[in-house]
């Protein structure tokens, strides 16, 4: 009976994650994607630099074996699709020692796993990496877990734990500070006076700490563009708030205004309701709601804190870790709260993301389209000219507005669609002074394009 129950709990995972996941066995090119397919080794440093190492590894071996396309998108995307279901299983049995409840350990679970910030990892190349981070903080957190309540003193049963870390290091960086968060469980759970909760929650940082710091000097050593330069700290957070509110305010270009908050919000003010209506340890409760928001804020701003300036961009992924403060939040007042109240929430949340994961997919898959199409359009231009003058074109200066396309993407697409290997030249500023500086285009247009004697003069909107 039992083995029966886990396979229906494996197939309504796997349901749940193709109904919510499946769009994405379609292909869609990232800024990523297009650097890597276009010529690789440039992205695979990329990846390196910034402490991507599995990832660079593994799309470095696919490259040099060959292997097409669409194949190193499948096999990443297949092993993301393989650990969303492992991670939702892994975290269930972990929820059901604090929920006692199968179904509702699985259905929390799902709203600590498939969080509103997903959605950045299905849009990534490195998608299934990005997913096997996640599972390995689950796996970390579940050992620790089990340490703490054990109260065991062992350092033996440290290792395991740290060697999960050390991979969620070296995979995705950003998502250390998911295990941090996660451990926000145990530490109520188990910590009963002031001495227990300074230890554990020591050991804690002491784990988020090690395997950050190797990562760090890693980056450091290969010299990441966004670690060099003066590093201000202070200015960093106002920079991190200042950004973050930003995106909250327009959804991140994901969701609706405020959507995410107001679900947070909603989900306080039931706390806070509930709480009231206690009769005891009300002081308790209030404390565990500042707790959570100190260390989720905190954790998730810490890795802003040590890069410059400029390489500061809020993604989903950075916020991931606070992305499942909700399902985390649900957990620890799952019995201060009704148990309607928090489906209800649970439905919001879940509804809302599917609709936003489809759109976001729906609208990656039409600029892929008008991407390629403005390829074709310049590249038919480019064999017009050199067919007519018999002038080869091999050199390519870019015109950039700041505000719009990134550069080196911009290229990328050209090298992937054309097969034009291009050799980047100076802007000329009789170019620009002539054909682009009194120009404000708001959609691609052949006049954006210019070709003399060698060189493709092109402008990017």
């Amino acid at each position: 009976m039992k083995e029966l129950f886990n396979n229906k709990k494996l197939g309504i995972t796997t349901l749940v994650v193709l109904f919510y996941f499946g769009i994405f066995f379609f292909m869609n090119y990232t800024e990523e994607a297009y650097l890597l397919f276009a010529g690789g080794w440039e992205q695979v440093s990329s990846y390196m630099k910034v402490g991507s190492v599995l990832p660079g590894a593994f799309f470095a071996i696919l490259k040099f074996i060959r292997i097409p396309s669409y194949g190193i998108y499948l096999l990443s995307y297949g092993m993301a699709i393989v650990l969303t279901v492992l991670t939702i299983l892994e975290c269930t049995k972990w929820l059901e020692k604090y929920t006692n409840q199968e179904n509702m350990a699985l259905l929390l679970s799902m709203g600590i796993v498939l969080n509103p910030w997903i959605i950045g990892g299905y849009l990534t190349l490195e998608k299934g990496f990005i997913l096997l981070s996640i599972y390995a903080c689950i796996k970390a957190v579940q050992l620790l877990d089990q340490k703490i309540e054990e109260k065991d003193k062992s350092r033996k049963k440290l290792i395991k734990p740290f060697l999960w870390l050390l991979l969620v290091a070296f995979t995705t960086p950003k998502m250390m500070s998911l295990f941090v968060v996660l451990t926000i469980l145990p530490i109520l759970k188990y910590s009963k006076s002031l001495k227990q909760w300074l230890k554990n929650e020591g050991n804690v940082i002491l784990f988020y700490t090690i395997p950050s710091a190797l990562s760090y000097v890693w980056c450091k050593l290969l010299q990441d563009e966004g670690l060099e330069g003066p590093i201000q700290m202070i200015e960093n957070g106002k920079i991190f708030f200042v950004k973050f509110y930003e995106g909250i305010k327009n959804g991140f270009g994901i969701y609706p205004a405020f959507f995410l908050p107001l679900i947070g919000i909603l989900l306080l003010a039931l706390s806070i309701f509930f709480i009231q209506n206690k009769k005891k340890k009300k002081l308790n409760s209030y404390g565990s709601i500042i707790y959570m928001a100190i260390i989720t804020l905190v954790f998730t701003m810490i890795p802003f804190l040590f890069r410059n300036e400029e390489s500061i961009v809020i993604d989903e992924i950075s916020l991931y870790a606070m992305g499942s403060m909700i399902g985390i939040f649900m957990v620890v007042f799952q019995k201060t709260i009704k148990k309607e109240f928090l489906l209800i929430i649970l439905i919001l949340m879940l509804g809302g993301e599917y609709f936003a994961f489809t759109n976001s997919a729906i609208n990656r898959f039409v600029g892929n389209y008008a991407e390629k199409q403005m390829m074709e359009t310049i590249n038919k231009k480019v064999s017009a000219y050199e067919s007519t003058t018999g002038q080869a074109v091999d050199k390519i200066a870019i015109y950039r507005d700041d505000l719009n396309r990134n550069k080196d993407t911009a290229i990328g697409m050209l090298k992937y669609y054309t097969k034009r290997d291009l050799t980047i030249t100076e802007q000329n500023d009789y170019i620009s002074d002539r054909y682009f500086k009194s120009k404000d285009w708001k959609e691609f247009t052949e006049d954006q394009v210019v070709i003399v004697n060698e060189t493709l003069h092109w402008y990017l909107y």
